[in-house]
This record gives structure tokens, C-alpha cells and sequence, in this order.
């Protein structure tokens, strides 16, 4: 028997070997030749259908006064959100015979409601002789996360900061294990994108960080994670969305690298997942005019634009398949973002996409009621007559089916059964996963592991307050004041801070100047943690809150005489330190994501958590040493 050392050093081992060989899937063996069977018995209708992964985020089930009603007080309302399989919904699955459904944030809040969703979603597609469906979701961890009570982890850039490859793994096997526990086989993640841009406004603390290297690193190692729990990752953005300063959601951005720059950086990461055998890549919608200088027509304004990675046979097919070797599938970014959405119509965005080489086409249309049907009927009106113009190869769509099939049947998705017997002990079962406490534990040690000490000049930290004494937390957003009080209960619980110590805390959203209560509130403080965030490049100059209040409190800190009792915490961003470089003492959480005031009262957590801020409370007052370092290039 071996002792609890020898455990740990063959647990090691294994993980070494583990991360060293390809990704792997089960029942490999005539993959292609059962692939190829099974389409070539498809119809042209269900071909077109299986590259389709659509969405059911919202379901309009009121009554048509009622809908009238909602669309009175919100004109933004687009239906209730789907919880539960309907009569509508599953009649959509049968007739359309997807080859995915994508859900979200309202699909999973519970996690029981969400494996019964999961698994009436696949027997509706399965009625009819449909194929088992890919469902997948963008549970990244930090800021990204779609299980409503799953554990959340402190997010990519911390787990850069931590430095550990082991800890991209273990990440990653948690989202895995607890995805799969509730019936999804496709996460959406690992983001390989290199974040070297400040003003990055949609990627940011979702990258690794600026170092291309250490991002195909962690990147692959998360992928062998999330796959070694039987889930599908997906590697994204290519050809990366590091470097933008606008966001694929509401604009069409654009990198101005040549291709040397491009393999030297942003490709790194993508040829290391390939190289790793990643079987699905995520495409973005950015315009890369060295590598693609082809335009098309915008109908929002008749001006011709630079073509998209998405639509781009030079990039999908030469680039992607051709110099890079990537054989597997490629899926596009969700086509209802405004970079595809207010440029081209849905119908035609899908040609497009399946001209330039991609596989699938993640949500053309929403669909939201059974007359949405339609606009399903569009799409492959339009892909059929693409076909019989040649604009679009029967051949190179086949291939794309066969890709899609080949997949699933690599990944054991063609033998999974879901009957409604089983239901129960299924739920039961993601009951034990989800969330659950060895889980936390692990989200704890990353989160831990992350924060990083910038610099403590006078030996400020860690903070030792006594008996009586009053803490203060000045924080931009009021959900991170519930984690300042669940970090400081537990802190108190597990004797690293007195039980007569107070808390308080002060919300400056939106305040640039000094208030009475927040001067009242600096002058009773014994000790006090300033929290920062930064909203873009323009929020770190003068006259935006984001940067005035915070330095109005630190010089009423000097002016007090209170430097040797204070910190500034950046927990967004880390850019923002910039401002702060007078600041004797500086550290980093590289994640704000709150939690719910009931949670955090009760101590247990039930809903949305992110561990970032408590690790960091933790760090201020002793409870572990930080050894997290900078993931990325401050300048």
C-alpha cells in the first residue's frame, strides 16, 4: 500500500504522462468509414440541418395579450426563459434534426432543472431517428460561467498568474466532471486568444495572458481537462481576439498583423491545441486584412468590408487546414453578434461561413416561437441554391457532416441513452458533482494560488487587526461588498482574524468626488483595502469614476497617516495599477465576480460565486503567503 507521499508523487506522474500525449477519444476505430455511412443516408435538408447549432435561450409561452403586455414594459423582451422542454421546442428538434443546441445562463440555473432540460432536449431530437445532439455551453470559469450553481473558479488570468499548467488542468477537469454530470458534451473553452492589448474590451482577464507560449501551455493543458471528463473543448477565438480594442458583439473588429506577427503570437496557441489533437476550433468574426483582404457588401450602409475570419477561405481553409492542420471541426462565434448580424442577413452569413470552410454555424437565428421555423426554412433555401449555383461543393458540405458525425460518434455521443427512467438517478448524481465540496476546495487553491503581490515597500501587509478594531473595503460594485463579508466570516471562522473585528464597506459606483459618509467611513477605519477596477483605457485618466474616487481616498489615507494600515487591491484588469505605483502596498485578484447577499450571510453557496475576492481578503490578512506573478506585459 502506498503511503500518502508516494500517492501524491504517482498521481503526479500520471498527470505528467497524461499532458504529454494527444487528446484522446474513446471508440476512435472506423470512425471515418461509419461517418461516411451514415451521411451518405442523409437527405440534403438534415445534411444542411446537422451544421446547425442553434439556441432555445428564451421561448415566447405567454398568451398573445400577455406578450403584447411584456413588450409594453420591455420592448427588449424576447420570451421566458426555457427551463423545461416544451411541446413547440421539441417538435423544432424533430423536424429540423440539428446538429447542436448551445444553452446559457437562464437554460441552468439549477441544476436539477438543467440535467431533466439536458436530457428531454436529446430524447425530443432522437424521436424521429434524429442524431444525438452536441450541447454545449461557454463555461469558461471567472467572469464566463453558465451553471448557475456550479463552481465557478477564479477565471483564465488567474490561473496565468498562478503559473501552473497542473492547475489548467485540474480546472478544467472540474468544468468537465460538472458539465458532464449535467449532460452537456461540448464546453466552449479554452479561450486561446494572447491578451497583449489594455484596451481589449471583451477578452481581457478571459486570456491566460500576453506571453504566447505560456498560453499554449495552459490552454492545452485545460483542453486535456475538460476532455478528460468526456466533454468536447473548444479551443477559440481563431485566428485570436487578443489584440481588439472592440468587441465581435456589437462591432467588427479588426487586427493589423501580418502573418509572421501572427505566428509569432496569435496562432501560437491554436498550432499548440492542434498539434495536441483538439477536435473543434472556434472561428471569430474579425477582419485580418493581411491575411484576407477580399470585402463585401455591409447592408447597413452599402460600403464594402474587409471579410471576417468567418467568412475567409484563406484563413479558414489555407491557413486553418491547409498550412496549420487542423482536421476537425470548426464552428463558428454565434452569428446573431453584430459583427455578422448588422452587416449581412442570417440567410447569407451562412453561406458564407460554410464557403470559407466552417463546419458549423453557431445560432444563424434565434429562435424564440414556432414561427421562427421560417427563418430555418431561409437558411436552407439559401444553402440549396448555393448549391445548385456552385457556389457552395456538395463535396466539401459532406465533408463538414462528416466531420460532425465522426466526431460524435469518436466521443461515444452516438451510444449515450437518455430515457426518462433515469432521469432521477441523474439528477442525483449531478447533485453530488456539481458544486460540490471537493470541487470548492480546488476553485479555493487556484483562486489563492492567483493572487499576486505587486509590491508591500513598508512590510504593510499582512494586515493584523485587533479585537475591536474596524476594517474598511471601498469597492466600485455593491455585489462585491457580499464578498468582503462571506471572506471576513470565514476568515473569523478559521481564526486568521479576531471575532470582534468589524467590517464595513462603501459602494463608489458612479462617484467622483468624496461624500461625507465615505470621509466618515475613512476616519473610523483602522485598516483600510481599496478596490479598483477599470472599465478600458479611457477609465484609468482623469474625470472618470473609475479612477477619481479611488484617488481621492488614498490621499485622505496620507493625509490621515494611515499608509502603513492601507492597500490597493486591483480585481479586475490588472492594467489599472498604473494609477497606483505611489501605493505602498498593491496586490491582485485578476476577478470581481460577486455573490449573493443570502450566500454570503449563510456561509454556503448556492448560486453564482467567484472566489477571487475572498482569496484576496485572505491574502491581506495572513491567511496564505501570494505567489501569484503579473500574466501580462503592463505598460
Amino acid at each position: 500500500m502506498m503511503n500518502g507521499p508516494q500517492r501524491m508523487f504517482a498521481g503526479f506522474c500520471a498527470l505528467v504522462v497524461l499532458l504529454s500525449c494527444p487528446l484522446a477519444y474513446a471508440a476512435q476505430t472506423n470512425a471515418r468509414d461509419e461517418a461516411q455511412t451514415i451521411v451518405t443516408g442523409m437527405s440534403l435538408r438534415d445534411k444542411i440541418t446537422q451544421l446547425l447549432f442553434m439556441d432555445f435561450r428564451r421561448w415566447m409561452t405567454l398568451s398573445g395579450e400577455e406578450t403584447i403586455a411584456r413588450f409594453v414594459e420591455d420592448p427588449q423582451y424576447g420570451g421566458e426563459p426555457v427551463t423545461e422542454i416544451n411541446g413547440e421546442i421539441a417538435a423544432m428538434l424533430q423536424e429540423y434534426r440539428f446538429g447542436g443546441v448551445i444553452l446559457f445562463s437562464e437554460n441552468l440555473k439549477n441544476t436539477a432543472d438543467a440535467v431533466r432540460l439536458v436530457r428531454g432536449i436529446q430524447r425530443a431530437a432522437a424521436l424521429k431517428g434524429g442524431l444525438p445532439l452536441f450541447i454545449g455551453a461557454d463555461q469558461e470559469g471567472g467572469n464566463i460561467t453558465r451553471l448557475g450553481q456550479g463552481t465557478c473558479l477564479p477565471g483564465n488570468m488567474a490561473i496565468g498568474a498562478a503559473g501552473s499548467t497542473e492547475y489548467a488542468y485540474e480546472a478544467g477537469a472540474v468544468t468537465g466532471r460538472e458539465l458532464h454530470a449535467v449532460g452537456l458534451n461540448v464546453n466552449f473553452s479554452p479561450v486561446a486568444d494572447v491578451n497583449d492589448n489594455p484596451e481589449n474590451p471583451i477578452i481581457n482577464l478571459r486570456s491566460f495572458g500576453s506571453d504566447p507560449d505560456k498560453v499554449s501551455q495552459m490552454a492545452v493543458s485545460m483542453a486535456r481537462g475538460i476532455e478528460s471528463a468526456g466533454v468536447v473543448p473548444v479551443g477559440k477565438h481563431f485566428p485570436g481576439h487578443g489584440n481588439t480594442s472592440s468587441d465581435s458583439h456589437t462591432s467588427l473588429p479588426r487586427v493589423e498583423k501580418d502573418l509572421d506577427v501572427l505566428r509569432e503570437i496569435e496562432l501560437k496557441p491554436f498550432q499548440a491545441l492542434i498539434d495536441a489533437g483538439i477536435q473543434m476550433l472556434m472561428c471569430a468574426h474579425i477582419q485580418f486584412p493581411a491575411l484576407d483582404s477580399t470585402t463585401f457588401r455591409s447592408i447597413s450602409d452599402g460600403q464594402e468590408a474587409v471579410v471576417p475570419a468567418t467568412f475567409s477561405r484563406a484563413i479558414l481553409r489555407d491557413l486553418l487546414r491547409g498550412e496549420m492542420g487542423f482536421d476537425g471541426v470548426i464552428i463558428t462565434d454565434a452569428m446573431n453578434m453584430d459583427a455578422i448580424a448588422k452587416n449581412i442577413t442570417p440567410a447569407d452569413a451562412v453561406v458564407r461561413a460554410l464557403a470559407a470552410g466552417a463546419d458549423m454555424i453557431c445560432m444563424p437565428v434565434e429562435l424564440r416561437s414556432p414561427s421562427d421555423a421560417a427563418r430555418i426554412e431561409e437558411i436552407i433555401l439559401a444553402v440549396v441554391d448555393a448549391l445548385q449555383q456552385g457556389y457552395l461543393s456538395q463535396a466539401e458540405l459532406d465533408q463538414s457532416v462528416e466531420r460532425v458525425v465522426r466526431l460524435k460518434i469518436k466521443t461515444g455521443l452516438m451510444d449515450v441513452k437518455v430515457d426518462a427512467e433515469s432521469d432521477d438517478a441523474a439528477v442525483r448524481s449531478a447533485l453530488e458533482v456539481v458544486g460540490g465540496a471537493a470541487h470548492r476546495a480546488k476553485e479555493r487553491e487556484i483562486a489563492e494560488a492567483a493572487i499576486t503581490l505587486v509590491r508591500d515597500e513598508h512590510s504593510v501587509l499582512p494586515f493584523r487587526p485587533k479585537g475591536g478594531e474596524v476594517v474598511l473595503v471601498v469597492t466600485p460594485y455593491a455585489n462585491e461588498t457580499a464578498s468582503a463579508l462571506f471572506a471576513m466570516n470565514r476568515l473569523k471562522a478559521e481564526g486568521t482574524v479576531p471575532e470582534d473585528v468589524s467590517l464595513e464597506t462603501y459602494v463608489y459606483r458612479g462617484k467622483s468626488l468624496m461624500e461625507e459618509d465615505l470621509s466618515a467611513a475613512l476616519e473610523r477605519a483602522d485598516y483600510v483595502i481599496l478596490q479598483t477596477e477599470m472599465s478600458g483605457t479611457a477609465s484609468l485618466l482623469p474625470g472618470h469614476w473609475l479612477t477619481d474616487l479611488p484617488k481621492a481616498v488614498w490621499q485622505n489615507v496620507q493625509a490621515a497617516g494611515k499608509e502603513d494600515r492601507f492597500v490597493h487591491a486591483s480585481i479586475g484588469a490588472p492594467f489599472d495599477i498604473v494609477n497606483y505605483t505611489d501605493c505602498p502596498a498593491e496586490l491582485l485578484s485578476f476577478g470581481c465576480v460577486g455573490m449573493s447577499d443570502a450566500d454570503a450571510a449563510s456561509g454556503i453557496i448556492t448560486g453564482k460565486y467567484g472566489p477571487n475576492l475572498p482569496a484576496l481578503l485572505g491574502a491581506v490578512f495572513g491567511a496564505f503567503r501570494p505567489t501569484g506573478t503579473l500574466p501580462v506585459n503592463i505598460r
